[in-house]
């Protein structure tokens, strides 16, 4: 039986290998990078908050959330074998 403790009850989306975001906005990028990579574990490539777009000031103050998640999506499935 799958736990109710997992939120994503065991599903999940092997075909899928990069997402885009837009301006989305994060407040615990561990988490969402945990949930991503549980979810979708083949994913390359994860972009959001684009500086052309969204301009200088919100990128600099929204990125480094996604940033974190772009680089630990690279990391928890080595953990996870282990």
């Amino acid at each position: 039986a799958i736990s109710s403790d997992i939120p994503y009850q065991g599903f999940s989306h092997e075909a899928l290998s990069q997402v885009f975001f837009g301006g989305s906005t994060i407040q615990n990028p561990i988490a969402i990078a945990a949930f991503i990579s549980a979810v979708a574990p083949n994913i390359k490539s994860i972009e959001a908050w684009d500086a052309e777009f969204h301009g200088d000031d919100d990128y600099l103050e929204n990125s480094p959330p996604w940033n974190l998640v772009q680089n630990l999506i690279k990391t928890l499935p080595i953990i996870r074998e282990q």
